[in-house]
Formats: structure tokens, sequence, C-alpha cells
């Protein structure tokens, strides 16, 4: 036998409120800051897990390994940074 929680219950003697009368939902939303853009530079460690999860999903993520992948990709890195 289950026990019925408190508040759970349905009745019909529920009152709805109306979207216009709740409080939550006609809240002044103009001093909810908007998000900043994305950061431009990325650290070279982004950079590199980036890569290597390209190179991951280019090979079907079989035949390889993840430290494979990270050696692949962070010489490609560097390679591109000291030219």
């Amino acid at each position: 036998m289950s026990k019925a929680r408190r508040g759970t219950e349905t009745t019909s003697t529920t009152k709805k409120t109306s979207p216009a009368k709740n409080p939550a939902v006609t809240a002044d939303v103009s001093s909810v800051s908007t998000p900043r853009p994305a950061l431009v530079f990325e650290s070279l460690e982004q950079k590199i897990r980036v890569r290597a999860y390209e190179l991951y999903l280019a090979r079907g993520g079989s035949n390889g390994s993840p430290e494979g992948d990270w050696l692949r990709a962070e010489a490609e890195i560097r390679t591109k940074r000291s030219a």
C-alpha cells in the first residue's frame, strides 16, 4: 500500500493563477544581464583539446588512442603557432 505525499494530491478546488496575476511571469527582466560573447582567444590547451577531439571523430572513434590524438593535435597546433 502506498502513502500519498503531502502536497501531491490534486483536487477540483485548486485555484489556478493566470499568467497576468503571477508576479514571476510579469517580473521586470530589464535588469537581467545578457550573456557575454565567448572569448576570442583560446588557451593552447583548449586548442589542442578541440583538435584532438576532431581527430578522434575523423577516425570514427576507433583504431587509435586518446594519447595519440593528443600528441598529433599538439604537434599540429605548435607547428601552426611557430609558422
